[in-house]
């Protein structure tokens, strides 16, 4: 899963909630789970060859 969070909004958000900004973050794995890899491996390669759900797994 790929996350985007654009950072003025995150500096933003901290600024609201009285956190020090600028926000860092750290990518880390918490658990490694098979069956989400392996569907998520199904969903990236339907949308790599544009298959039948293709776009709509883009959208």
């Amino acid at each position: 899963m790929n996350i985007m969070l654009y950072q003025r909004l995150l500096n933003q958000l901290a600024a609201e909630n009285g956190l020090s900004t600028p926000i860092e973050l750290e990518h880390r794995v918490i658990f490694p789970d098979p069956t989400i890899m392996h569907i998520a491996q199904l969903l990236k390669s339907e949308v790599i060859s544009g298959g039948l759900a293709g776009n709509l797994y883009v959208k």
